[in-house]
């Protein structure tokens, strides 16, 4: 039975719920907004399989090298725009779809909450595309994956690096026909945050939003916004302005367990690591673009062909993994729990979505120095483009 003590020491994979045999598992969100099992112990027969599924437990990823290290370009300028960097994924994707595969990834549902599917066709990919930054919801992706694979359909699945870690555990060997992909992950926001975030701009602007856009490119990919869709209006936001945004590059409402990653660098055993790569006018200043790179890490044969069938739809600079942490200190930096983090989540233990977002703003307003420094890099970078 698996039973957690310290919180550090649960991705929230759901892992374990996939695999119990009698559903004695679900996960439940804790008081801070993330999800954990809850074992229904009327139920459960003590057969072990969820501590031995579990990736935080049985970690077999030994130290790989990178395969290869690239820059990317999506030739394709609506796809580029629609995503969060330089628009691997959709590509990625396409070509799954392209042979009969399905494709899982993060998505909003109709209550705009974040939550793992399944795609089966090119036109719902930009769904998945862009970055949701709030922990995403798992549920049975990873039984469904399983039948998929043993009737020889081929998947690629997008996740956090703890969540493609919890999927190759929970399968517990190899499949040819699958394909994972993750991302240089700073961590995942809480639930209950996103929630507030959500709720309080719905009743602000007294409609139902649709679609958030984290990454939004309208003043460039450095100088990134948000843009909230509402039935009937569009918000925007710059990123230097956004409470939520400044939360997690803060690591102020990521989950405890990204304090104690254990799926840096490429020890998630995903095929494909991607990522943006910041600063590359530092490392190759001909290749920069001011609608985003992406940096793209193969970790596996599989992954440098799945990408090869790709590779042409990219303008492509070869590069290093030195050169890429140089730029992107998240690839293997586990984030540093603030010291306010946990009087942050006693004080809005039972406060209102507006009280939230009123004590999150007046938090990181006081990150004055760095929002001035951010402001004055993406304005140079503007006047460079």
């Amino acid at each position: 039975m698996i039973e957690i003590n310290n919180k550090k020491e649960c991705c929230g994979c759901a892992a374990c719920m996939n695999i119990c045999p009698y559903g004695c598992i679900t996960m439940v969100e804790d008081e801070e907004g993330f999800l954990y099992p809850n074992v229904d112990k009327g139920k459960c027969i003590n057969c072990g399989l969820c501590n031995m599924v579990c990736p935080m437990m049985n970690n077999k990823v030994k130290n790989k090298k990178a395969k290869e290290v690239y820059a990317c370009i999506n030739k394709d300028k609506k796809v580029l725009l629609n995503s969060s960097s330089g628009g691997v994924f959709a590509a990625l994707a396409l070509s799954i779809i392209k042979e009969n595969g399905i494709v899982y990834g993060a998505l909003y549902n109709d209550s705009m909450e974040v939550v793992h599917k399944s795609i089966d066709c090119q036109e719902l990919i930009i769904k998945l595309q862009g970055s949701k930054y709030v922990e995403s919801k798992i549920d049975n992706c990873f039984k469904e994956i399983k039948k998929y694979l043993n009737n020889n359909k081929k998947i690629l699945f997008s996740g956090t690096p703890c969540q493609v870690a919890g999927l190759k555990t929970y399968l517990k060997k190899d499949y040819d026909n699958l394909f994972t992909c993750d991302f240089i992950c700073t961590g995942v926001p809480s639930r209950k945050i996103f929630k507030a975030y959500r709720d309080y701009y719905q009743a602000k602007y007294k409609s139902k939003l649709t679609n958030i856009e984290f990454r939004h490119k309208k003043n460039g990919w450095l100088n990134f916004g948000v843009l909230f869709s509402f039935n009937k209006k569009k918000k925007y936001q710059l990123r230097y302005e956004n409470a939520y945004i400044n939360a997690l590059y803060n690591q102020l409402i990521i989950r405890p367990s990204c304090y104690a990653c254990q799926f840096k660098d490429i020890k998630s055993g995903s095929d494909i690591k991607l990522g943006d790569y910041w600063f590359i006018k530092n490392k190759h200043p001909e290749f920069y673009n001011y609608n985003g790179v992406s940096s793209v890490i193969i970790c596996s044969k599989k992954g440098q062909k799945l990408f090869n069938k790709v590779r042409d739809q990219f303008y492509i600079q070869s590069s290093s993994y030195k050169a890429l942490l140089d730029t992107n200190k998240a690839l293997n930096t586990v984030s540093k729990e603030p010291k306010n983090r946990k009087e942050f989540f006693v004080k809005i233990k039972d406060a209102s979505d507006e009280e939230i977002i009123k004590y999150l703003n007046m938090l990181m307003k006081k990150n004055l120095k760095e929002r001035l420094y951010y402001f004055l890099f993406v304005l140079v970078c503007r006047i460079k483009k």
